[in-house]
């Protein structure tokens, strides 16, 4: 992330995101099934600079380095990411003196309010009512029982409010999920679902999700979360097709995978004399819907 500024003044943020192969923890690649506390699940830093003034400060470089395996090879991804951002602002210089600012401005609000309003018509052709349903993830890797995760969700005029109330309270587990998490899952199933609405804050301002305080979808620290994002989404988005399927049959699938399966692989070759590691996502088969049958074998829903 890197603020982007204009005549002296912050006009927005740059951001970019990349999967790294390790970023340290009890086991390579970072997914520990058996984590029972976040600092078993890699390096945690706060908020800081890697960067000052566009030049790459060493010495937290090098806290990062000696915390993760195979640290030689993240040079590349640090200097990779680092440029991209370079290139976004070199284009958004090039936009910006091509159009003008007030121009460029004024078309970002617009794309907010007709997604917004797309979104409001979407839900405007839904019929009147709640929708319930329940999803689970078969356990949180430590203690065999299955998590619930119930969802009830109500048209109210042209908005749509998701309830997880009564669902499984925290585990013990990494298979707590971040509110960001479970805010993105919602964001997503429903993206499949309206596929027309384009995707910017605005498609989102019409669906009021309720915080699931008190549950495994609201972790706090020291909670593991590193199943969230892989699995725990998957399952989320699962509970919104349960649920939306009533109202909308032509429109929802039925579950996919509810997986991205994660395969990580970590160790040390001897005859090279240097370490290794390395994940793959394998994803899954996704259900069918009214147009057809699903994939048989596919990206998962977070793809």
């Amino acid at each position: 992330v890197r603020p982007y500024y204009r005549d002296g003044k912050l006009w927005c943020w740059l951001s970019n995101t990349g999967h790294w192969p390790d970023t340290g923890g009890a086991v390579p690649g970072g997914f520990s099934a058996s984590a029972t506390a976040v600092e078993q699940e890699g390096l945690r830093l706060p908020p800081v600079k890697l960067f000052k003034k566009g030049v790459m400060d060493e010495e937290i470089y090098a806290i990062i380095c000696s915390n993760i395996r195979v640290a030689d090879q993240r040079i590349g991804d640090v200097k990779a990411q680092a440029a991209a951002l370079d290139v976004g602002a070199d284009r958004l210089d090039l936009l910006l003196g091509r159009y003008g600012d007030d121009t460029v401005a004024a078309a970002i609000t617009e794309l907010r309010q007709r997604a917004a309003t797309q979104m409001r018509q979407m839900i405007a052709t839904m019929p009147e009512g709640s929708w319930q349903s329940v999803a689970y993830v078969d356990s949180d890797g430590v203690v065999d029982q299955p998590l619930e995760i119930r969802l009830k969700v109500s048209k109210v005029d042209d908005r749509l409010v998701f309830d997880f109330d009564g669902s499984s309270p925290p585990c013990r587990g990494p298979m707590n999920s971040v509110l960001a998490t479970t805010l993105s899952s919602v964001y997503l199933a429903m993206r499949h679902i309206f596929p027309e609405v384009p995707i910017s804050a605005g498609a989102f301002e019409p669906l009021e999700i309720i915080r699931p305080e008190g549950t495994f979808l609201d972790a706090h620290y020291p909670r593991p979360v590193s199943g969230c994002a892989a699995e725990v989404s998957q399952r989320i988005a699962e509970a919104v097709f349960a649920a939306m399927v009533q109202p909308l049959p032509d429109r929802a699938t039925a579950a996919p995978a509810g997986t991205s399966g994660n395969f990580a692989l970590g160790g040390h070759n001897a005859e090279r004399g240097r370490d290794f590691v390395m994940y793959q996502l394998s994803g899954g088969g996704y259900g069918g819907n009214a147009d057809g049958d699903g994939l048989s074998n596919g990206c998962s829903t977070i793809g």
